[in-house]
């Protein structure tokens, strides 16, 4: 009998259940290439004006060479601005050689886009902001600088497409079809960048929308350079809508089976229907009946400057934790392991996690003694190649120093944000394929784990037992429920973690968050729950930055507290305990 959570996920209306850029022409201004040239947005820009200068930047950079180095930092206001201090951090702690020069982007624009292609795409800003993204695939497809009426500029350039008129009174689906129908060919395939043109949803009714902000244009580099087919549908996930018919054409298009099964990797964001405190699509997984889709967070300034660079730097691969000793499980003891979260999103890669490093490093340093193995999760995506492989070298290296033991775990749920339940018996077992793969190359076996809480019993009965049958040897997944209030049915009041075929170890959920919402915990709170743990109980910890969870500082806040019974362990050694104490039952 199929179970009411395959159902579920399979019906059409699932989505619904969680309603859910080195010649310029002669006497026209040029600049000359250093390894790394800074575009300092110093004033107020349009947004259209900003929206050209990531474009372009891609696409200098498919022209070879060091032109590959533009890096946008924003002044006030702007989609650049939200953390130039670390931006330049970063630059100056990775690349101290390379000269930074600032250039007002405008004069960028005008000097170093336009009048180098010699093409433009041309649009109204004013009537035309919901197609933006689309219009951002027809400057991708014309190796074209998109320029809106209203910023006069590229007067006397040849206007390859004109989007006002030909686009005129055009529905963001109707621009979508277009593209498909006449330059798709263009494109990459297993591969899509969202992002969304300005639309702010309410969350009292999800479905009510309106065009009132600015385009995350931060993707756009990545987007134009590596040709990703660039799109926004305000109801693209919600069934039954024209937005919805059209997705799932994108999704047959741009799928190198066809839509059905191999995973889409997505970059950029759907916060489309808002609900539950979250965004229901955000994982993708859920939009399409495909259920192929999963996303990278990867909304930071300058995200084709991180995944691709000059020499295409990788990260230093497999990461080797720090060795460990072997421990027999102990009936009488509790053991727990701290996991920092939010590793799937560049953003917190880049800006959060150096900091918690040197945290919990000046702490290790203070006291040794109470140094305490910890686990940080990380996105796969962001060491495979690219100047992120160089954050996460830098990463590693403060790992390794902290004076801890300190390793990695896959982000929710794996190689992708994602639902991988949802996925079809093909796209499960491809997806556990590279999975593997990025197991072992950050050195663990465990991996958190997130599906919608209707859908775990599909996700035991079909995509747990793949693993079994893919590897013997234990994998270990941290469970999350969505959303994480909501009742899961997996396990018994006392059980501490369920096993599928011997194998799999599927640990009962235990998060950590700080904040005024309901079910957040103070570190006195928290070491009270594991201190309550009956002996013998397992159980990881898996924190997050919801709310103002000071993660380092109010970890060992917390492990202060606990009980000498509770012992806080790696999550190698926690899976180990978990298969010893699983062994001793069967026994």
């Amino acid at each position: 009998k199929k179970s009411l959570g395959m159902f579920l996920s399979r019906f059409p209306l699932s989505p619904f259940i969680p309603l859910f850029l080195h010649f310029a022409l002669l006497l026209r201004p040029s600049y000359s290439f250093s390894p790394i040239r800074t575009l300092r947005l110093n004033q107020t820009y349009s947004i259209s004006i900003e929206t050209g200068a990531s474009v372009c930047v891609g696409m200098l950079r498919t022209q070879g060479g060091v032109q590959d180095s533009y890096y946008i930092i924003g002044g006030d206001g702007g989609q650049f601005s939200s953390n130039p201090d670390e931006d330049m951090y970063w630059l100056d702690t990775l690349y101290p050689e390379d000269p930074s020069v600032e250039i007002d982007v405008k004069e960028f624009v005008e000097t170093s886009c336009v009048y180098k292609f010699h093409k433009i795409v041309l649009y109204s800003y004013e009537t035309q902001r919901d197609l933006l993204p689309q219009i951002v695939s027809l400057a991708i497809h014309f190796n074209a600088v998109p320029v809106a009426i209203e910023d006069d500029l590229g007067s006397g350039e040849t206007v390859v497409f004109d989007a006002s008129k030909t686009w005129d009174g055009f529905t963001p689906a109707q621009s979508v079809e277009y593209i498909l129908d006449n330059y798709s060919a263009t494109f990459a395939k297993d591969k899509l960048v969202k992002t969304n043109p300005g639309y702010s949803y309410a969350h009292d009714h999800p479905l009510n929308y309106t065009l009132t902000g600015r385009i995350a244009y931060s993707v756009l580099d990545f987007a134009a350079e590596n040709k990703i087919f660039t799109f926004f549908l305000p109801t693209g996930c919600v069934p039954f809508t024209d937005d919805h018919k059209v997705h799932e054409r994108v999704i047959k298009t741009f799928s190198s089976d066809g839509g059905q099964g191999k995973p889409i990797t997505v970059f950029g964001y759907d916060n489309s229907v808002p609900l539950f405190g979250g965004d229901t699509y955000e994982a993708e997984t859920n939009c399409v009946r495909e259920h192929n889709m999963g996303q990278v967070a990867s909304h930071i300034p300058n995200i084709g400057f991180h995944l691709v660079g000059e020499k295409d730097p990788v990260a230093d691969l497999p990461f080797v934790p720090k060795e460990r000793e072997s421990k027999v499980y102990d009936a009488s003891k509790v053991y727990v392991a701290i996991i920092v979260g939010d590793g799937d999103n560049f953003w917190h890669l880049k800006y959060s996690h150096h900091t918690y490093m040197d945290q919990r490093k000046e702490k290790c340093n203070e006291n040794p003694e109470s140094c305490f193995p910890m686990a940080w999760s990380m996105s796969p995506e962001a060491a495979r190649s690219g100047r992120m492989a160089d954050v996460v070298n830098n990463l590693f290296a403060r790992m390794k120093s902290s004076g801890g033991d300190d390793r990695i775990v896959l982000p929710p749920s794996g190689s992708l944000y994602s639902y991988p339940g949802m996925m079809s018996d093909v796209g499960q077992e491809e997806y556990i394929e590279g999975m593997d793969e990025d197991l072992k190359n950050y050195g663990t076996r465990m991996s958190v784990h997130w599906e919608w809480f209707y859908d775990w019993m599909h996700t035991v009965k079909t995509y747990f037992p793949k693993w079994a049958s893919f590897t013997s040897e234990p994998r270990g997944f941290i469970l999350t429920n969505v959303p994480y209030l909501f009742p899961m049915g997996l396990f018994g009041l006392k059980s501490d973690f369920r096993v599928i075929n011997d194998s799999v170890y599927l640990f009962r959920p235990n998060e950590w968050r700080y904040s005024s919402q309901k079910g957040s915990l103070s570190p006195s709170e928290m070491a009270a729950k594991v201190n309550a743990f009956e002996p013998g109980y397992i159980s990881p910890i898996y924190t997050t930055r919801d709310g103002s969870l000071d993660v380092v500082n109010m970890s060992f806040e917390m492990v202060d507290m606990l009980n000498d019974n509770v012992e806080v362990v790696d999550v190698e050694t926690l899976l180990d305990l978990a298969v010893q104490k699983h062994g001793a039952r069967n026994e």
